[in-house]
């Protein structure tokens, strides 16, 4: 029988479809040829490896994981990590549940092997964006579930779960944003701890597209329980469980591999290809196999034995400990409990911590009605005017962020419109806002100044407040004349210039704006047409160029002409 024969009557059983019994298996094979070189023996080795690597992954779970790991370590892994990582992914996809299980063996064996870790991210980032651009949701969600555990594990760079964030919520839909909260709900405490700055602009760009409102209420309150998860610290996301996390330190080898790199699947690993030096690879395998497991295996298993006992009396002991420490610190707090009641809080603490949670409260909320709802809840810390302290706390709040953000105004909008207590207290905050613009920035006093403009343009607020500006040189300050400049081009930016001529033109509304558009005094009128004008809204100062241009011509005309009769007219 000639090779071929013997190789196609090989292949005829092994690939049979049906199952041989080992016995059955044996008699079939008694004739084969054992010689390493033939292709026959290498077939049915990579028969035998094949089966075992897709048994021990069946098999692994929390409990077993160290059995699991050395039994793999036995295989020659340098010739069947192309089914190793193939039967990994399967079984991941099948059961994302044991994603975490998964990750943690191929963390093992990534410190030992790293072809195996860089193999199995090349695969899970092709197979991402094929299911991505084929709009396969399960897939993706299955990769990038398996792509977050890798970076927790540090077999991969965190760079690749930024940009995977990033890419979702690029064009955001319902689906990609339900698969970047998932991705963000397991890397989410990881990515808080490395990459602040990225993770801090991943989250605003989840607000503003929850603002927008162009999102399914499903999708709402996906994004609403990622944010809950994120303000309670991500619990049960947090880290590697004790069980899992077998890698040391400086055992860990994290691969650098992104989106846009070239991922070579090499998928001729998944089959069997026949080997002319099968000996050596073996040779160099042992070599590998006895620097991981050592030579006496059956020494070691005994000492890490004696280890566990000795590390489950040391644990038994500090539980001890602790428990002792508990106790005294439980009494120390007992007794400064009691001595707190008797005192008092003469400082500022309360007010300090009532800001903090009014600013958590506002960054936690998905939208202005839930943060609004939930100030409303918020316990008072003085009967003395309660809302306009939360009031001026949230102007406070607008004014210390970077840029102006809108959503402090439609919560102030909200919270303006809710009664007329919140009413009142906004009047008496931008009276107190328009006195105190000497102490803020100049980029403080932007942001309250499109705060304002922002309440002004939705009609919450009545113009009748504007009473309290006269826009001369003397009463105003520079501060004051930057805080109005924003405010009527934020004004003006929501409304239009028509609109706001028509509010300016309204009768009811003429005593309170005389201040700033002046209808007598020259200098009066010279300054704030020359303000209105070097701020780009010199359209709104038509009327008071007109009363400018007849007034020097009446008062010639009243000098020449002291008649009577042309004294009435002029009255007139």
């Amino acid at each position: 029988m000639t090779s071929s024969e013997r190789h196609s009557q090989v292949s005829k059983i092994l690939n049979s479809g049906k199952y041989i019994t080992p016995a059955r298996k044996r008699e079939l094979l008694k004739d084969l040829n054992e010689d390493p070189k033939s292709e026959e023996y290498q077939l049915v080795q990579w028969d035998e490896l094949v089966r075992s690597i897709n048994g021990a992954i069946n098999r692994v779970s929390i409990h077993n994981i160290k059995e699991i790991i050395v039994e793999l370590f036995q295989l020659n892994l340098l010739r069947g990590r192309g089914v190793l990582v193939n039967s990994v992914l399967k079984s991941q996809t099948a059961a994302p549940a044991f994603t975490n299980v998964y990750s943690s063996l191929i963390a093992v064996l990534n410190s030992k092997i790293p072809e195996i870790g860089k193999l199995l991210i090349e695969r899970l980032i092709v197979q991402f964006q094929n299911a991505f651009l084929n709009n396969e949701k399960a897939k993706c969600f299955a990769a990038v579930t398996f792509i977050a555990h890798l970076v927790v594990q540090n077999v991969t760079h965190e760079i690749i779960a930024l940009q995977l964030v990033f890419l979702l919520l690029e064009n955001p839909t319902d689906d990609s944003l339900d698969i970047a909260c998932t991705l963000l709900t397991e890397v989410g405490a990881y990515l808080e701890e490395n990459a602040v700055s990225a993770t801090y602009s991943i989250f605003e760009r989840i607000r503003n597209v929850l603002q927008e409102g162009l999102v399914s209420k499903k999708t709402q309150y996906r994004i609403e329980t990622l944010m809950k998860l994120r303000r309670d610290k991500y619990k049960g996301h947090t880290g590697i469980p004790k069980e899992l996390d077998l890698v040391e330190d400086e055992d860990q080898i994290t691969h650098t591999i992104g989106l846009d790199d070239e991922c070579d699947e090499e998928l001729n690993l998944n089959v069997f290809h026949y080997e002319q030096n099968y000996d050596e690879l073996d040779e160099k395998y042992h070599l590998i196999k006895v620097q991981i497991l050592g030579d006496d295996e059956d020494d070691e298993s005994e000492d890490d034995s004696s280890a566990d006992n000795d590390e489950d009396e040391e644990e038994e002991e500090e539980e001890e400990i602790e428990q002792e420490q508990e106790q005294e610190q439980y009494e120390d707090q007992k007794d400064q409990s009691t001595i707190k009641k008797q005192l008092t809080d003469l400082t500022a603490a309360n007010l300090v911590e009532f800001q903090k949670n009014v600013y958590l409260t506002m960054m936690s909320s998905m939208s202005a009605d839930e943060a609004v709802h939930k100030l409303l809840k918020l316990p008072a810390i003085s009967d003395d005017s309660p809302e306009l302290q939360l009031v001026n706390i949230i102007v406070k709040g607008c004014a210390q962020e970077k840029t102006y953000s809108k959503f402090y105004g439609l919560v102030g909008e909200k919270l303006c419109s809710y009664s007329s207590i919140w009413h009142k207290a906004f009047k008496e905050s931008f009276k107190s806002s328009y006195h105190t613009l000497s102490e803020l920035e100049l980029k403080h006093i932007r942001n309250v100044g499109k705060f304002w403009g922002h309440l002004f343009a939705s009609d919450r607020l009545g113009w009748e407040v504007w009473e309290i500006i006269t826009l001369t040189e003397s009463e105003t300050t520079a501060s004051s004349r930057i805080f109005l400049k924003f405010l009527f081009q934020e004004l003006v930016g929501e409304l239009g210039v028509q609109k706001v001529q028509e509010r300016l033109h309204e009768d009811y509304i003429q005593p309170y704006i005389r201040g700033i558009f002046p209808t007598s005094d020259q200098e009066h009128l010279r300054f704030s047409i020359n303000f209105f004008t070097s701020i780009g809204l010199g359209v709104l100062t038509e009327e008071m160029r007109i009363v400018l241009q007849t007034t020097p011509k009446e008062i010639e005309t009243r000098h020449r002409s002291p008649s009577p009769s042309n004294s009435k007219r002029l009255k007139t």
